[in-house]
């Protein structure tokens, strides 16, 4: 009870507020959650900051090899979850590094473009989208190489993918280093390394990329690159609808990955941004721009584009 005072003030998420300075307190603390910084399906979940000093080197390179020119895609139901439960994703398969790359729009980072028309712009036959991003302002969030051209470098403790003189780098890399390394001709920064040596590592990935559990536990659409033991590269979407709680959380991503026998995998932007498109079919899976079940594309920055 509150004495001296007949004003009632609202409840919101079962809190009561007993001064109006606390309200309209919690109030802004939505409105900038909502404006938040981040992309997509995750701006309210994922904390991305650059880091004051360099962080210590943890990462993988291995050779890619060119097992030939085809390039295939295919439809895919993965049965997960106890009780098994049945998503559905669309897997590409790169058998020539040559052929992969990250695009951007014309205009680059900072405007948000459809994965198709960004995919039709660049000449791709195949694409998903790719890395995260800021909702308001299209901001690539995030270290970033497309087609040998440094876009930017960030020190971000996050998992990065990587192409470089026919070899994949996967892991986590400061700035300093990378600068060190030879050019890179594809590189992205993701959130989760799900797969290692062809073990789920996304116990340990959460934690060192401060991974917010609310994102690793939710059901949505997911998005990620793999490799494989022959040495191609595994493009995997996921298809699923947030306010459903549809989908794949980050641990049954990574055994989606693990059923394909992938040996390393890293997670990319998802949720209502995830997409997969094939030239000749147009958009082939059921993205969910706005979280719900209307099928609808998302306006994001950069793309998977096999050429």
């Amino acid at each position: 009870m509150v004495v001296g005072s007949s004003r009632i003030l609202p409840m919101a998420m079962g809190v009561h507020f007993t001064n109006p300075f606390e309200f309209h307190l919690f109030l802004l603390a939505i409105l900038l959650l909502q404006l938040g910084f981040g992309g997509c399906y995750s701006r309210l979940y994922i904390q991305w900051k650059e880091l004051p000093e360099a962080f210590p080197d943890d990462y993988e390179t291995f050779a890619v090899r060119k097992t030939g020119k085809e390039f295939r895609w295919e439809k895919r139901t993965f049965s997960i979850g106890s009780p098994s439960r049945d998503v559905v994703g669309y897997a590409a398969f790169v058998t020539d590094p040559s052929r992969f790359h990250f695009a951007l729009p014309q205009q680059g980072c900072g405007h948000r473009v459809k994965t198709s028309d960004t995919a039709e712009e660049n000449g791709c036959v195949y694409a998903t989208n790719a890395g995260f991003f800021n909702m308001n302002t299209g901001a690539c969030i995030g270290t970033l190489a497309v087609q040998g051209k440094e876009v930017q470098l960030k020190d971000m403790e996050r998992v990065v993918f990587g192409l470089l003189e026919n070899q994949l780098l996967i892991g986590y890399v400061n700035v300093d280093t990378l600068k060190r390394l030879p050019i890179f001709e594809e590189l992205i920064t993701g959130a989760g390394w799900l797969v290692r040596n062809s073990k789920s590592y996304v116990n340990t990935s959460r934690v060192k990329e401060s991974i917010e559990d609310v994102f690793v536990m939710e059901r949505a659409p997911r998005t990620g690159l793999g490799v494989l033991p022959s040495g191609e590269i595994l493009i995997l979407q996921v298809d699923g609808i947030e306010q459903e709680k549809a989908g794949v959380d980050l641990y049954e991503f990574a055994e989606c990955f693990r059923s394909m026998n992938a040996t390393y995998a890293v997670n990319l932007d998802g949720g209502g941004s995830s997409v997969s498109w094939a030239a000749g079919h147009g958009v082939i899976d059921h993205p969910t721009c706005n979280d719900t079940p209307t099928k609808c594309e998302r306006a994001v920055t950069s793309i998977v584009c096999v050429k």
